[in-house]
């Protein structure tokens, strides 16, 4: 009688369903806090291929067009899928599956090229901006599949870009939906999901779109090429549980499968590892422009401080006034007006910039 809240007196606050949700709520809760010192790290990290990908994670693979950021990723997905060692890496299979936006003739001869593939290829005009629709039912055929090829260890989705039509990369808004589509189909199946990614128009930037991507990924892949060389790097400039920095080096290897009607022949290319110790040649400065690069470095041991926040490297980085001071140590606007100073100066950061030598946040700069 007295659980009716009819029948209660006018100052008691019956205990209704919600307190009661609130209460279990709060019990859960205590039960999962632990103390601190009871605490043992494993040892054992998990890794799909260690020092690179880990599953429940998301990660992008990104570069400018044209670089090789499929064939790349393709080998990756080959190598998961069959268990064989990756760039000198130990690797442990999973199943893969490889969802293209941007399927064609071109992918299936990248496919075909590889000898016996061994993972899924799902070619489809998929949008991850509404979590009611695309990812939610990519999710769920996932999980089916699963029952009978086990749990996935790596998601490819080939292009970031195809993903969010018709969003915009740069609203921050876009870019959190594209964000809690990828953790959907993160959590829900356990797998690493890859986004391919382009650079923006200033590859010193780094990926494209807005700032809410990097802070949200566990790991970042830059993909670059110099201008006249031949060898491509990969480099692991974000890790949220592993090494940053470790590299890759490759070139495409062309590959011939076979002759069209003409009789003219129909070819691909392939990952080829380059040898050990042979890395992209780097570009070579010379007058001020080298001077400005050796007063960056300068600056960096006398006022480098690692800063906070995903836009900025896990280093130490420096001020422009920091660096500009440097400059003037080293002699770089010797003899210049103010003005013709402060116009070498940024001349010199806008070539050192292009050239993806150094890069910048809000004011902040630190090399490559």
């Amino acid at each position: 009688m007295m659980d009716d809240p009819r029948h209660l007196p006018p100052n008691v606050t019956p205990f209704g369903a919600a307190q009661r949700k609130r209460a279990r709520q709060s019990d859960e809760l205590r039960r999962l806090m632990r103390y601190a010192g009871d605490i043992e790290p494993s040892n054992d990290v998990p890794y799909l291929i260690k020092g690179w990908l880990a599953p429940r994670s998301l990660a992008v693979l990104y570069g400018p067009a044209n670089v090789g950021k499929t064939f790349l990723a393709l080998d990756l997905a080959h190598a998961l899928a069959k268990g064989r060692p990756w760039g000198g890496c130990r690797v442990r299979a999973a199943p893969v599956l490889y969802v293209t936006l941007e399927g064609g003739a071109g992918f299936e001869r990248r496919v075909s090229a590889l000898d016996d593939p061994r993972f899924w290829v799902l070619t489809a005009p998929l949008c991850f901006m509404d979590l009611r629709r695309d990812p939610t039912w990519l999710t769920e055929a996932v999980e089916d599949m699963a029952q009978e090829t086990g749990r996935f260890g790596l998601i490819v989705i080939d292009t970031l870009a195809r993903a969010m039509v018709p969003g915009d990369e740069n609203s921050s808004q876009d870019m959190g939906r594209l964000v809690a589509s990828a953790e959907l189909l993160k959590e829900r199946t356990g797998a690493c999901v890859l986004l391919i990614h382009h650079t923006g128009k200033s590859a010193a930037q780094g990926a494209r779109g807005h700032s809410s991507l990097r802070a949200a990924i566990d790991t970042e892949i830059e993909v670059t090429k110099e201008e006249d060389g031949d060898v491509i790097e990969a480099k692991a400039t974000k890790q949220r549980d592993m090494v940053v920095g470790k590299a890759f080096h490759y070139r495409l290897r062309e590959v011939v499968l076979a002759e069209d009607r003409d009789g003219d022949p129909v070819t691909t290319c392939v990952v080829e590892r380059a040898a050990e110790g042979e890395e992209p040649r780097r570009v070579r400065l010379k007058g001020k422009t080298e001077l400005a690069l050796h007063a960056l470095h300068t600056a960096i041991e006398r006022h480098g401080v690692v800063r906070s926040g995903p836009d900025y490297p896990e280093r130490k980085t420096v001020t422009k006034d920091e660096w500009r001071a440097c400059a003037d140590l080293h002699g770089l606007l010797e003899g210049m007006s103010d003005d013709t100073a402060k116009r070498t100066f940024n001349r010199v950061l806008v070539e050192l910039n292009d050239k993806a030598i150094v890069r910048s946040f809000n004011g902040i700069w630190w090399p490559v």
